[in-house]
């Protein structure tokens, strides 16, 4: 707390810093808030702010409010004059994790702020303001409008609270209830206790929903394996908030199509992602006969399709210390996956090669038998002729050769270099620094190509 008690100038405790709000902003916000919530949105437009309300900048710079009734002394919104530094402590406080966040109460804003740039992607925030002047008030201040439309930010109208969030995630089966609370400080016991109840009740009355609807998802799946035929209808699923597995996912569904196979990607990229009841009701709207899971466990996928599905991993990080044995197989995206799979004892005919990346003796050799009833999907190599990117000269192209040989062992590592470094390591293998900005700044280039 002394840093934080540094940055704020404590001798204008009782003086105020007009600021000027940015019309667009609130437009933004409203506009975004029409998309997920017309009523409230509605609601908010129509709220006059109380003319004693005064936008400032607060002692730490944060955007804020000074409440001015005549007659009374004058007080700040939410009771503090520094609203970034007590959101700070806030945070410091609140254990980040993957359950959604709750906001008994919307204060400044701070605290929402603070949370949104913490918690990951694919969590959501659920605030339960009382007051909608507060709620017109911060819309005016910070930009909401991403988070809004993306569902990390859920603003609950306060006259239909449980009403409001049961429909919502009855229409949202892959946003999860509202979780962790975060207890903003003054805030009076009695309503945290209100929103824990409430919380909890939304909780029980949601997973009784979504078990119902499970049950459903299986037998959609077992109707839909029974009537597939050829060709394969293959699904593919990364549930991980991890953009290199999504992107993963989303190339080899690529391939799949380009050979007359049926074919659906499924990721985890926000909140409306992060119940897998969203993912197998989606899985169940395809009717795949085979699944490739992408760094996700097959603990989480339906039961209909276990048989059916192959895990991915792409990095030997992401294997975990018992990979499920109730699959059809495990797929290695590299030689470093490869062993790890094997040194965690799982079965040899259970783990597949399937080298994102390989020389060219393995694009040559011939496929093992136990290869001889499935497909394998090969994406092709960059040509690798210097020539062919502008490396012409004699000396380039032996820091070229000393690329091309470091790129082929951090594969087979499972190590990622950043060019900068790889560049420097190349260069000295080759016994040739390049220190020329212009040269530096052409291989560079290449090797993020």
């Amino acid at each position: 707390m002394a840093r934080a008690a540094e940055s704020v100038d404590l001798s204008g405790v009782d003086t105020q810093r007009a600021a000027q709000l940015d019309a667009a902003i609130y437009a933004g916000n409203i506009d975004a808030l029409r998309g997920v919530n017309p009523e409230l949105a509605a609601l908010i437009e129509s709220t006059e702010l109380p003319t004693e309300w005064h936008a400032v900048h607060g002692l730490d710079g944060a955007l804020t409010y000074r409440l001015e009734a005549p007659g009374e002394p004058p007080e700040w919104l939410a009771a503090t004059a520094a609203p970034r530094v007590r959101a700070e402590a806030l945070a410091a406080t609140y254990e980040l994790g993957t359950m959604n966040a709750t906001l008994p109460a919307l204060g400044n804003g701070a605290e929402l702020l603070l949370l949104l740039e913490r918690l990951p992607r694919h969590v959501a925030v659920f605030v339960f303001e009382p007051n909608v002047c507060v709620l017109a008030a911060v819309l005016r201040c910070h930009d909401l409008s991403a988070a809004l439309r993306q569902s990390r930010c859920v603003l609950v109208p306060p006259d239909s609270e449980q009403e409001y969030v049961l429909d919502l995630l009855e229409h949202t089966p892959g946003l999860l209830p509202p979780g962790n609370i975060a207890r903003l400080h003054d805030l009076p016991p009695e309503r945290v206790l209100h929103v824990r109840d409430l919380c909890q009740s939304l909780v029980a009355a949601n997973n009784q929903s979504r078990m119902t609807r499970q049950v459903e998802v299986e037998r959609r799946l077992v109707s839909g394996i029974a009537a597939c035929g050829t060709p394969v209808r293959l699904a593919l699923m990364a549930l991980a908030s991890d953009a290199r597995g999504h992107r993963l996912a989303a190339s080899l569904c690529r391939a799949a199509e380009s050979i007359g196979w049926p074919a659906m990607v499924t990721v985890t990229s926000t909140p409306r992602d992060a119940n897998t009841l969203a993912h197998n009701e989606r899985l169940a709207d395809f009717g795949p006969s085979a699944l490739i899971c992408v760094g996700a466990s097959v603990r989480r996928m339906p039961e209909a399709l276990r048989q059916r599905t192959w895990e991915l991993y792409s990095r030997a990080a992401e294997v975990p210390s018992a990979p499920d044995g109730d699959v059809a197989g495990h797929l290695a995206a590299t030689p470093a996956v490869t062993d790890a799979l094997h040194r965690c004892g799982v079965a040899g005919e259970l783990v597949h090669r399937f080298h994102c990346a390989c020389d060219e003796d393995a694009r040559t050799a011939e496929l093992p038998e136990a290869f001889a009833d499935q497909v394998v999907l090969v994406g092709d190599l960059p040509n690798d002729d210097p020539e062919v990117w502008g490396v012409v000269q004699p000396t380039h192209k032996l820091l070229w050769q000393a690329l091309r040989r470091l790129a082929r062992e951090s594969w087979e590592r499972d190590v990622s270099l950043r060019p900068g470094t790889l560049l420097d390591r190349a260069g000295r293998i080759a016994n040739m620094p390049v220190s020329e900005a212009s040269v530096r700044d052409q291989f560079v280039r290449l090797i993020e190509r």
